[in-house]
């Protein structure tokens, strides 16, 4: 069985998993739209007597980037952000449980470490 400490530390990993892949998708996405920017930018820097058709699929490139953009999964990162303010609300149940002087409710520690048990296992399914 695991201390309320060792739930803290579950629920802390949890928030910073969830951290770092809103980042990952945001880098992700900044990354592609930039691309699509400089693709965009180096074909108007191309000299004018280049072949039209040329220039035109360059065009076409960078903006297929820059509106790859609309793709963004915001729904995920925001579903993201709502657990990580559930597992911070409930690393702070736990933080108050721990420092609290009288006996903790079992019921109440049982039910948390039920739902991170959930958690852990529906993250290592998934």
């Amino acid at each position: 069985m695991t201390t309320m400490v060792d739930d803290e530390l579950y629920f802390e990993q949890f928030i910073s998993s969830q951290r770092n892949a809103i980042k990952y998708y945001v880098i992700f996405a900044a990354g592609i739209c930039l691309l699509g920017i400089i693709i965009i930018i180096l074909g108007l820097s191309l000299p004018e007597d280049t072949v039209a058709e040329g220039i035109k699929t360059v065009f076409l490139i960078g903006g297929g980037f820059v509106s790859s953009l609309c793709g963004f999964p915001l729904k995920e990162i925001i579903a993201r952000k709502d657990k990580i303010g559930i597992f911070s609300i409930m690393k702070k149940q736990l933080e108050v449980k721990i420092k609290d002087k009288n006996k903790p409710n079992e019921d109440e520690v049982n039910r948390l470490r039920e739902i991170m048990w959930k958690t852990i296992e529906k993250t290592a399914l998934a």
